[in-house]
């Protein structure tokens, strides 16, 4: 891949790495999607995807949680819709750009 390459998906948490109030989020976001006819397929754990990533030829590599506060705070505060993220820690995004050879 050439230097500059990005890549960013989305991903949920293992189910192992999740507590039930959590499991029970994330089972409503899958059949959410499903009903869309976009079922959820992609489940990993961070360090090791970013990790797996790295090895991959990735120089940079970040990952960041939907229900964190870096984004309910900007994105979310004020809303009147009750519109919310997924609980912390069930859906993350990660983001990998391809660095020079060494």
């Amino acid at each position: 891949m050439a230097v500059g390459t990005d890549i960013i998906f989305e991903y949920a948490l293992e189910l192992s790495l999740l507590d039930e109030e959590a499991r029970q989020a994330l089972s409503a976001i899958m059949a959410q999607a499903a009903s869309r006819g976009e079922p959820l397929i992609s489940f990993f754990e961070p360090q090791s995807l970013a990790a797996r990533l790295r090895e991959l030829g990735f120089a940079e590599v970040w990952d960041f949680d939907f229900g964190s506060i870096e984004a309910t705070a900007p994105y979310f505060a004020g809303r009147s819709d009750e519109l919310r993220l997924p609980a912390s820690g069930v859906m993350h995004l990660m983001g990998a750009r391809v660095g020079p050879r060494s």
